[in-house]
């Protein structure tokens, strides 16, 4: 949903928990605030030390890492649903698929059900894609579960608008927060119709981590290795940031 409450479902967000604990867990409790408050138009009474602690009581969690969706109802109870995670190939095909909720208003809130995006995912599954770039008539809006990064041939560094409808990326923001080299990205309007010019293309996501995307549809994202997105995929892989080796957990 966007502002507003539309149904009283629970708003959430999903992390990923390694061996070391919750990744990102502090921007992870910043969103489900925000959230909560959007839509329940309340204060939301928590704080990242009593979500680790419903994470450390799982009984019987999956192997580590998995995925943890954080529930947070009307009333403020807090629900923990694990979840095995899949490892997504390190090059990723995406198929462009309707964005299924509304176009624009603001930035997507995680609330209620993700069926319709799930369906999303296995329709371009089912088209031999790994997963679903999301569009409005001729515009990139987000990735079914994560927030493509585009380099294009401007030489900018950029992703979708996010008041299109698409949701805020913990994993992008809170990357490019720890790596070494400051990194400018610009919000703006991506077109299907242009994709000639991206030159390199990125997908960051709590599920599927950070992978490379290697098409769109029928085009080929051929990356140069003097990409600026080369050099940040490899501190990223190197650094371990996913693993959390970066974090004071």
């Amino acid at each position: 949903m966007w502002g507003g409450v539309l149904n009283s479902g629970p708003v959430f967000t999903t992390m990923r928990i390694n061996q070391n604990g919750p990744l990102f867990l502090d921007a992870h409790i910043s969103r489900l605030r925000e959230s909560y408050r959007t839509v329940f138009n309340k204060t939301l009474d928590t704080n990242p030390n009593r979500v680790k602690h419903l994470i450390d009581r799982l009984e019987q969690p999956p192997e580590t890492p998995f995925l943890a969706r954080i529930e947070v109802h009307r009333d403020g109870r807090i629900v923990v649903l694990p979840r095995r995670m899949t490892t997504a190939p390190s090059s990723i095909r995406l198929s462009t698929q309707p964005l299924p909720s509304r176009y624009g208003n603001g930035p997507r809130i995680k609330q209620g059900s993700w069926t319709d995006y799930s369906n999303a995912r296995r329709a371009a599954v089912s088209k031999g894609a790994d997963a679903a770039l999301l569009i409005h008539r001729d515009l990139i809006v987000d990735g079914d579960s994560f927030t493509p990064l585009f380099s294009l041939e401007t030489g900018e560094l950029a992703i979708p608008d996010s008041n299109m409808g698409a949701v805020k990326s913990v994993t992008l923001n809170e990357t490019l927060n720890l790596i070494s080299r400051k990194i400018s990205v610009v919000q703006k309007p991506i077109k299907i119709s242009q994709m000639n010019q991206i030159k390199d293309a990125l997908a960051f996501g709590t599920g599927v981590g950070i992978r490379r995307i290697k098409s769109i549809d029928s085009h080929q994202i051929n990356y140069q290795i003097d990409s600026p997105l080369e050099d940040l995929f490899c501190e990223i892989e190197d650094s371990g940031i996913l693993e959390g080796h970066l974090l004071d957990i």
